[in-house]
């Protein structure tokens, strides 16, 4: 997106995880390092977030870079059609939404996995994308972002519901003013419920809103990306427990 330059970036987040690691350490046995690690890629995930937004509440328009061994300057503009510091943040939940979705279907598709990732339904047809949205999250589920999940359809909205939902979507499009593409409703409305048990954001979920910071729901990145290129627009609420994060997806 261009908004700070890449050096600059690695610095303030290098200096951010190291301040806020000893603290981390202190409650958790996590392993410095490894991102396997479900405790030390909770930290590393939300110290990366929380960079990213102080960096975006700053954000620059035009700016010198330095890249490579020796320090080669250059000159970075931002797209023209993302001057508004207030788009960034939706443009970079879309873009890491869209890449992820990508790289799991590049990456995680073929006869070595069992769980394939789900093309993107290109009728829009409600029991096709709820077919498969389901088996997106079983393929992150079972990539390791999470202990165990359960994935509910709850049947249709009510009228109220469905105007509720809609009119949250289209607040979302007056705020960004229709900037980012947005399928057509339907007219359908559609309820589905994940439960993520143990989520490896699941601290940082939490520490992070409570800094006021951008929240690393990588699960809902994807899950959206999903459903963009399957026609369907949605919005979607979160809940977290001690245990648990919960996800109320309202397909329109």
């Amino acid at each position: 997106l261009d908004f700070v330059p890449t050096d600059k970036f690695q610095k303030e987040f290098f200096l951010l995880r190291s301040t806020e690691w000893e603290k981390y350490l202190a409650e958790t046995d996590a392993k410095q390092g490894d991102l396997s690690d479900a405790m030390y890629f909770d930290f590393i995930s939300a110290a990366q977030y929380a960079t990213i937004t102080q960096e975006l509440r700053r954000a620059q328009s035009v700016f010198e870079e330095r890249t490579g061994a020796e320090g080669t300057v250059s000159v970075v503009k931002r797209d023209a059609l993302l001057q508004d510091n207030d788009l960034l943040p939706p443009a970079f939940y879309e873009r890491v939404g869209d890449k992820v979705y990508e790289a799991l279907v590049a990456n995680f598709s073929g006869p070595d996995f069992y769980s394939q990732p789900p093309l993107p339904c290109s009728s829009g047809e409600l029991g096709c994308v709820v077919d498969g949205f389901k088996q997106l999250y079983k393929v992150v589920v079972e990539a390791g972002y999470a202990l165990d999940y359960k994935a509910e359809d709850r049947g249709a909205t009510s009228v109220g519901e469905y105007k509720e939902a809609e009119a949250k979507l289209g607040a979302w499009r007056e705020r960004t003013r229709n900037t980012f593409k947005v399928p057509e409703i339907k007219g359908e409305g559609r309820k589905l419920r994940v439960t993520l048990q143990a989520p490896c954001t699941l601290w940082g979920r939490q520490w992070l809103g409570m800094q006021g910071y951008m929240h690393n729901d990588h699960d809902v990145m994807v899950a959206m990306s999903y459903l963009r290129k399957s026609g369907r627009a949605a919005v979607v609420s979160t809940s977290v427990d001690q245990n648990s994060i919960v996800r109320e997806y309202t397909l329109l």
